[in-house]
């Protein structure tokens, strides 16, 4: 997948000539912002449930984002095993490690102040945002998984003096 947006963005480095603490929306002017993506999965066995996958991405980081995850740069792959090896075949378990980072017109936004979608206090200490996750569904009834995940963060938000942290997830999943 490539990818050319055309919309009114703030551009990282005007809002940091324009001020302080910088502030995209006072130079915001219809702008690009160009980028790719890949995604391959493998199956490897018990009709698809177990498999890899290869994800990676890149966009120029010269303008503000629009989606959910500030970043401008990721790379992530992973594992799922069916439970049917160990005779659970509803179930299953997985594993994933992941990395992403901003462009250094982003980060030098951040340091001086700016603030993002979800990102942003003033006191970044740059360094790619890095996760291991591991996960566990089982399958309580036809319609009902319930899922631990846990993740371990290093560099939460892209600062070195957040975390790392753990995170335990739990989700109940029901079809009607």
């Amino acid at each position: 997948m490539a990818f050319r947006n055309v919309a009114p963005m703030g551009n990282f480095r005007d809002a940091i000539a324009a001020g302080s603490p910088p502030d995209l929306s006072g130079v915001r002017r219809t702008a690009s912002k160009i980028g790719f993506g890949l995604n391959t999965e493998q199956a490897l066995a018990d009709g698809g449930d177990t498999g890899v996958f290869f994800r990676a991405g890149w966009n120029d980081g010269q303008t503000e984002n629009y989606g959910f995850a500030e970043s401008n740069s990721f790379v992530s792959t992973g594992t799922q095993i069916s439970g049917a090896r160990w005779k659970c075949p509803k179930d299953m378990a997985g594993i994933a490690i992941s990395r992403s980072g901003l462009s250094s017109s982003h980060r030098d936004y951040l340091t001086a102040g700016g603030a993002g979608l979800s990102l942003g206090d003033g006191n970044l200490r740059y360094g790619p945002e890095s996760a291991l996750e591991l996960y566990y569904s089982r399958a309580l009834a036809q319609s009902t998984t319930v899922s631990l995940d846990l993740q371990y963060l290093k560099n939460p938000g892209y600062n070195r003096d957040r975390g790392p942290v753990p995170v335990i997830g739990l989700r109940i999943h029901r079809t009607f």
